[in-house]
């Protein structure tokens, strides 16, 4: 699952950088197979925010960052780039939503970028779209891979795509 959103995400965005907690050595290889940077986060078990931290700190001198998740592999590359242009011109957040529901991935200016590598907990960087609502840039895409996660096993027996 991992993988196949990988592919998405670096069809989007040909550089891009994948967080991995410690001891997913697997993983790491298979991403890097993919042709991503791999950073490994030993504080990842404390929460999505510190991962998000971990991988804006390894990117330090990105112009911003796009964030998707890896239990998200029907994202189509298209949106990704459509958040990515929306950052590049000079968006704060951009946020991608289908049928007026917000999803992913969202994009983070590099205004945020002290903000974003203070997060902590496991609710991501939902704190900072709150505080920042009326900057977000909301891009409506014809894609409902931006709301559709994998959670479970039957989640992927049901869908022949991954």
């Amino acid at each position: 699952m991992g993988v196949a959103a990988a592919r998405n995400l670096i069809l989007g965005l040909p550089w891009s950088l994948a967080v991995v907690r410690p001891r997913d050595d697997e993983l790491a290889r298979l991403l890097r197979e993919e042709g991503l940077e791999v950073v490994c986060c030993d504080e990842s078990p404390h929460g999505l925010s510190r991962s998000i931290a971990c991988g804006v700190a390894a990117s330090n001198a990105a112009s911003g960052w796009v964030l998707a998740l890896g239990d998200m592999p029907y994202i189509r590359p298209s949106t990704i780039c459509a958040v990515s242009a929306a950052i590049e011109q000079g968006a704060t957040i951009a946020v991608a939503e289908h049928c007026g529901q917000r999803g992913h991935p969202v994009g983070f200016g590099r205004q945020l970028q002290t903000e974003l590598r203070q997060l902590h907990g496991d609710v991501g960087a939902r704190s900072l779209i709150q505080r920042y609502d009326a900057h977000v840039v909301r891009i409506p895409v014809d894609d409902a891979g931006v709301v559709q996660d994998v959670d479970t096993l039957e989640d992927v027996v049901r869908d022949p795509r991954l």
